[in-house]
């Protein structure tokens, strides 16, 4: 599925080695975790430890070196 440039993320859950984005206007995007080593190997309580961008286009975690934009989770890994 793909999303327009004015999709936003509202929140996110992990669900069974995938992370859900949950979008604001209703849409969830779900990308396996495994796509992103760094993500992959955090503590269930990292993982949840995120921010959103102020455009809420991407994800960031603050004690990761990681940042995520929707364009980047909407590509194929």
């Amino acid at each position: 599925m793909r999303f327009s440039a004015q999709s936003r993320v509202k929140s996110l859950e992990f669900f069974k080695g995938h992370m859900v984005v949950l979008l604001q206007d209703g849409g969830r995007l779900k990308v396996p975790v495994s796509r992103f080593p760094l993500l992959a190997r955090a503590s269930a309580e990292e993982r949840m430890h995120y921010a959103l961008a102020q455009d809420h286009q991407a994800i960031t975690w603050p004690h990761l070196p990681l940042a995520l934009t929707l364009a980047q989770l909407q590509q194929r890994g």
